[in-house]
Order: C-alpha cells, then sequence, then structure tokens
C-alpha cells in the first residue's frame, strides 16, 4: 500500500497514483492520480476508484519491500505486475 503505480488501462489512457486501498475483485483506491490521455495530455483527478476489469497493465513505480504484506504481493503479481520490483521481492 501506499506505493506509487502506473495503469494501463482499457481504452488506452494511462492513470498513476499512489495505491490506497484494494478489494478481493481487484478495484483500486488510488490517491493523487494524474490521467494521461496522449503523451501531451495530462490532467490531475485526485482521488479515484478503479474498477479492476478496465486495467490491463499494473506497473510498480517504487520498490515493494517486506513491509507490503505477502497477500498484497501475491494480488499484485496476479495483476500482471512489471517494472523494478518483479523478482527482487524479499
Amino acid at each position: 500500500m501506499d506505493k506509487k503505480l502506473l495503469l494501463k488501462l482499457n481504452g488506452g489512457n494511462h492513470v498513476q497514483g499512489i495505491l490506497r486501498e484494494f478489494d478481493s475483485v481487484k478495484n483500486l483506491a488510488m490517491d493523487e492520480c494524474v490521467e494521461t490521455v496522449t503523451s501531451a495530455q495530462q490532467k490531475n483527478i485526485g482521488m479515484v476508484v478503479i474498477r479492476g476489469n478496465r486495467i490491463n497493465v499494473l506497473e510498480a513505480l517504487e520498490q515493494y519491500h517486506n513491509t507490503c504484506s505477502t497477500a498484497a504481493v501475491s494480488w499484485l503479481l496476479d495483476m500482471g505486475l512489471q517494472g523494478p520490483s518483479r523478482g527482487q521481492l524479499q
């Protein structure tokens, strides 16, 4: 939790923000979000809830340490976690 993520959504939009909560059906509550529609067009959208079925790719922008719960790490890996922390879980 409280780690920065980049989400690639259905329709080609990207959302970057800080993970606050998630549930069993992989819906995410994220804060301080910025949506990127095109490479030149970004807008701050604040706190959002994103339905799990809209997420194509989830990328960690920060390394996850052993402070992250095992359940959260497993869930993120199930979502297709990519980025610097893959394979570096402690």
